[in-house]
């Protein structure tokens, strides 16, 4: 009798599909525990974070407040027509990165006295700011500190900024980013002379972020009221 013969090759089973490596838990939940406060990054900068530092929370945090978030955070969180908004609340926890800052409060008042506009990003999104009262050592912030905001008013594409809604959390860019935005300042400034009658508020989002500092004598009477 002559049995059939059989390639052991035909009878090998089928190896199982490959499948991707597992996103690292403890990196996903350190970025959930970021989202939760208003720390938006990417995954990328989590695990740059994880593997330059002890790997605790703190200590990513600490990452965090020197990081510079237009190379952190690529999808950001604020909504991308915040500055075109008439009127509204930005609700929410937002942290948002100090890009520029100018004193925009009458000369003639106390030295003391000071009302502050600055431009915020969250690495995507530019906004302009109002201080309608002051918050803690804003002032004297670096440029790239960190400021947690919650539940924002919103009046013409101005975020309007008080103690109830604003905090300072502080940190820095590091030392060639920070000259980077100090250069930016000073040539938003420099556009701005003899300009200052132009309302920022009342420009394209293009021209919003030129004119970020613009002062309208109108806007700070509208806002004291």
């Amino acid at each position: 009798v002559v049995r059939p013969f059989r390639s052991r090759r035909l009878c090998r089973r089928p190896s199982p599909p490959l499948r991707s490596a597992p996103v690292n838990p403890c990196r996903r939940s350190m970025r959930a525990s970021l989202a939760s406060r208003g720390m938006y990054v990417d995954e990328a900068w989590v695990s740059e974070a994880v593997r330059g530092t002890s790997g605790s929370e703190e200590a990513v945090y600490v990452q965090y407040l020197h990081c510079d978030l237009r190379l952190a955070s690529s999808g950001g969180n604020l909504p991308s027509d915040v500055a075109e908004w008439r009127e509204g609340v930005l609700e929410g926890r937002h942290v948002l990165q100090l890009e520029a800052r100018e004193d925009v409060g009458d000369d003639t008042a106390r030295k003391d006295s000071r009302t502050l506009k600055v431009l915020l990003t969250d690495g995507r999104v530019d906004v302009a700011a109002f201080e309608r009262r002051p918050i803690d050592d804003l002032a004297d912030a670096s440029l790239g500190a960190k400021l947690f905001l919650q539940d924002v008013a919103v009046r013409r594409g101005l975020l309007l900024l008080d103690p109830s809604c604003a905090r300072l959390l502080g940190g820095a860019v590091k030392e060639g980013a920070a000259a980077l935005l100090e250069e930016n300042d000073d040539e938003r400034r420099g556009e701005e002379q003899g300009r200052r009658d132009v309302a920022a508020t009342t420009t394209t989002t293009t021209k919003r972020r030129k004119n970020v500092l613009a002062y309208d004598d109108d806007d700070e009477k509208d806002e004291e009221k």
